[in-house]
């Protein structure tokens, strides 16, 4: 419905719990929950990493659930949002994602001037690891309010 549609546009990159919401509701729940809780995952090794020549092959290692991610978010919309909207769904999406790199940025400096860079990934981590496991928690009750 235009409903969800303007629900999963507008608030699921900028808000991770509804991020949970929509996995959850979506036929295709591993394909977008399963990236978010292994991507936060990847995370959490930085609170203990000192040496760049360790975190480098970390840092790749996250990088390849991004387009894993990306994929779960595009397939969804695909997916809930009817065929004539899309391409106003995909530019709000991306615009949505470019606003809250802004906010992610003032938030992330100041959680790192604060508590430091590893806490920051810490946190981080548990966070996106958090919304997949509720994206898996959720989907029986969420597929049923269908």
């Amino acid at each position: 419905s235009a409903g969800r549609a303007q629900l999963l546009l507008s608030l699921t990159p900028a808000n991770p719990i509804n991020g949970c919401y929509d996995f959850g509701r979506s036929s295709s729940l591993n394909l977008a929950a399963v990236p978010a809780a292994t991507g936060g995952l990847t995370y959490v090794p930085f609170l203990w990493v000192r040496d760049y020549r360790v975190a480098l092959p970390l840092i790749f290692v996250h990088g390849l659930f991004i387009p894993w991610i990306v994929v779960g978010r595009t397939t969804l919309i695909q997916q809930h949002v009817p065929e004539d909207r899309r391409g106003q769904v995909f530019a709000l999406v991306n615009l949505t994602v470019q606003g809250m790199t802004a906010v992610s940025a003032l938030v992330a400096g100041f959680v790192a001037q604060r508590a430091g860079a590893p806490t920051l990934f810490l946190l981080a981590g548990v966070f996106g690891t958090l919304c997949g496991v509720a994206g898996f928690v959720a989907a029986p009750a969420l597929r049923r309010a269908r």
